[in-house]
């Protein structure tokens, strides 16, 4: 597609010691070529591993300009797709892959992975210059209150607290596991004392219950919002199913899990790291 350049030229005086460019700015009446879009995407295209390549045909339009964006310039994340030009490399392992990509990419808020690529670049480089990140700021012990149990001043600030829970929703954070703490499971479900073995997380609920039975409005329900992780969801939705979610109403209860956050880097370039054992894995 050729396009004309239109306007005037300006006009400059040139010393006769300054020799002329070879090639003159465009003017009016000139021609320049410049590539349509389709051949725009035609070189993006073929600066991708072959065997991916191969799977653009089966990728939905949002797969392929992420997959196309992330292997070229600047991002050069090619590595990722290497191991697709194997012939044993299946259509499983690619779509676990490209899952991952897209869910770490819907993650991030602020440019997806390509912009996550791009602040990792500009803090690492920081880094890599000793520059601190904190330089000017000051700790200091937050101003606040420290009230003994038992005391005048304790009670009385807990006489007008307590009537505010009935108005209160509760958020409970349960991404990790115990695995720190020597159990093999998530630690919602950890006993809170030997005798009735009473599970953390109904321990939990049956507080919130009972602060909405004494300070609630008649009819409200106080909400209770748990946030899992892929570690931990299936296994705290099990645990609710499976004792009638300790006496709350299912409505009451918002599950969210996190998602895969982002991926581990292996250098100062930002280079996306694979599991050195699964190809189809992101760190």
């Amino acid at each position: 597609i050729v396009e004309a350049v239109v306007g005037e030229s300006s006009t400059k005086e040139e010393s006769v010691d300054i020799a002329k460019p070879e090639e003159e700015p465009a003017e009016a009446g000139d021609f320049v070529v410049v590539e349509s879009e389709a051949e725009v995407e035609s070189d993006l295209v073929s600066n991708l591993p072959r065997g991916l390549q191969d799977t653009l045909p089966s990728l939905t339009d949002d797969q392929r300009n992420l997959v196309t964006t992330l292997c070229n310039a600047p991002y050069n994340q090619t590595h990722l797709f290497a191991s697709w030009d194997d012939a044993n490399a299946t259509k499983e392992c690619k779509m676990t892959l490209i899952a991952q990509l897209e869910e770490m990419d819907a993650t991030y808020p602020t440019g997806g992975l390509p912009g996550y690529i791009d602040n990792a670049r500009i803090l690492l480089e920081k880094s890599r210059r000793g520059e601190n990140p904190l330089e000017g700021w000051r700790p200091e012990v937050p101003r606040g209150e420290a009230f003994e149990v038992g005391t005048d001043r304790w009670a009385s600030v807990e006489k007008k607290g307590l009537p505010l829970l009935g108005k209160c929703g509760f958020v409970l954070v349960a991404g990790g596991l115990g695995e720190r703490l020597g159990y093999g499971d998530i630690k919602i479900g950890l006993p809170t004392e030997l005798v009735t073995e009473t599970k953390y997380i109904q321990y939990y609920i049956e507080t919130i219950l009972a602060y909405q039975s004494r300070y609630a409005a008649p009819g409200t329900k106080l909400p209770l919002c748990i946030m899992t992780s892929g570690d931990t969801n299936a296994k705290t939705v099990a645990l609710l199913k499976a004792n009638s979610n300790f006496g709350m109403d299912a409505d009451q209860i918002t599950i969210v899990q996190q998602g895969q956050g982002v991926p581990a880097l292996s250098d100062n370039n930002a280079t996306i790291a694979l599991d050195p054992d699964d190809p189809c894995k992101i760190l």
